[in-house]
């Protein structure tokens, strides 16, 4: 998908989108800015959530660590449930120099909490 390429995705509960992927999120990030809870906080940046106390875990290096924090935490067994899981086919987007600019701008904390991460 390149800069000029149009694309018609769902934006929030009954609203969609159409336009191109940098012109998506400069109105995401503009929706964001009046309210954080748009698209159900999907887009927000995770650091909003990390408390000084929290213990943070990386999706890249799966789940099984995350559950047995909670055993251990919680003192209980763990339980498998089924995943729901969204299948969706991976695509390339070609974005210009300013959106990417803008995507690091507005995740920059969690850019920084992952790179604390991987140096402890």
């Amino acid at each position: 998908m390149g800069p000029g390429d149009r694309l018609t995705v769902e934006f929030d509960w009954g609203t969609e989108f159409h336009g191109t992927f940098d012109e998506w999120v400069e109105q995401i990030f503009n929706g964001q800015a009046l309210d954080p809870y748009l698209c159900d906080n999907h887009v927000r940046p995770q650091a909003d959530f990390i408390g000084r106390d929290a213990k943070v875990f990386l999706f890249e290096n799966g789940l099984k660590q995350v559950f047995d924090w909670i055993d251990t935490s919680t003192n209980t067994h763990r339980t498998l449930v089924k995943l729901d899981r969204n299948a969706s086919s991976p695509f390339a987007i070609d974005m210009l120099g300013e959106t990417r600019e803008m995507i690091m701008s507005f995740y920059r904390e969690d850019f920084d909490t992952i790179k604390r991460i991987h140096a402890n």
